[in-house]
């Protein structure tokens, strides 16, 4: 599927391991949005449940090359893997931009995440990491 957003990341001066970290805490895992799906297949940090998920469900809609920033999003409602993060309860921390200059952190769940982006979303905006719920992980089957 081609993208309709630009790279977010493209403009900006990065490292090459900027918004990549895993960051486990007792409810939740926080998870870089820069990471492609293949670099989080091959992290040992990443939650194994995560990374059986991403081989079942996710690389079937796309490529193992993609930014799952960038995969967030191009998802659509109508596609499966929606649903897939809906279960796990994604939440998707991104920066707006303020009109006075600088930026402000939002956290939001996918499905208001999705309808943000929907209405608000602009090149300016760029997202740092999403979280994953361990007990929402936990709960699903795969």
């Amino acid at each position: 599927m081609e993208s309709n957003y630009k790279n977010m990341y493209e403009a900006m001066d990065l490292n090459e391991n900027d918004y990549k970290f895993v960051l486990k805490e007792t409810s939740s895992t926080q998870i870089g949005a820069r990471y492609t799906y293949e670099e989080a297949l091959l992290n040992d940090d990443v939650p194994f449940k995560f990374r059986s998920i991403i081989q079942l469900y996710v690389l079937k809609e796309t490529d193992e090359k993609k930014c799952i920033g960038m995969h967030f999003l191009e998802v659509s409602e109508s596609d499966f893997i929606y649903q897939v993060f809906k279960q796990l309860k994604v939440k998707i921390q991104f920066y707006e931009p303020k009109a006075a200059g600088g930026y402000k952190m939002i956290s939001l769940p996918f499905v208001k995440f999705k309808k943000y982006q929907a209405d608000k979303w602009t090149d300016k905006h760029f997202m740092q990491s999403f979280t994953l719920s361990n007990l929402a992980l936990m709960g699903f089957s795969v």
